[in-house]
């Protein structure tokens, strides 16, 4: 199930809205570091095989298609509302951001929506230009157009393995406790 997968790849918290599931990586450093990034890529990857087995297993004439938006920044995480009322989730435009990156994916045609902050630590790590396609596009509660960049399933694994490539031998890697 998606919170198990989460859980083993280390997401902080996650959160149920309608059909939509969001992950929370929380990174002590300030920004991500290069392992969390790989952990992050991982579960989605993984996500998308359960996606997969759902068809199958449901018998669904057309395959479950999983649109993802990735972003990086600062957020209130806590119990937000009322002791009546309480909902523990994330609150920022960061999160806001992340939100209409994954909605951009339909409108994108592709699987994974990220935004400059995620993308510019990637280019700091592993040369990421290759792995995706750059858009400026008008999002729903921005004035102006945002910078967005887009990548497939296909080429979000062949990114894993490059981040892979650039993690230290004695890190245990995204791939432990799979």
């Amino acid at each position: 199930d998606c919170g198990t997968i989460l859980r083993q790849k280390e997401a902080w918290a996650q959160k149920y809205i309608g059909d939509a599931v969001m992950a929370i990586w929380v990174h002590p450093q300030g920004q991500p570091a290069l392992r969390e990034m790989a952990l992050i890529f991982d579960s989605l990857l993984r996500l998308y095989e359960v996606a997969d087995g759902m068809q199958a297993r449901f018998g669904l004439d057309s395959p479950i298609r999983i649109g993802a938006g990735i972003n990086t920044g600062l957020a209130s995480v806590g119990n937000m509302g009322s002791e009546a009322a309480a909902d523990y989730t994330a609150l920022s435009d960061a999160v806001n951001l992340t939100f209409r990156l994954e909605s951009a994916t339909k409108e994108l045609g592709c699987d994974l929506a990220m935004g400059p902050a995620s993308y510019n630590f990637l280019e700091s790590t592993v040369d990421a230009t290759g792995y995706f396609r750059v858009s400026r596009m008008q999002l729903k509660g921005y004035r102006e157009p945002c910078t967005v960049y887009s990548s497939t399933r296909a080429t979000v694994t062949d990114l894993l393995e490059e981040l892979r490539r650039h993690l230290p031998a004695t890190v245990g890697g995204p791939d432990a406790g799979r």
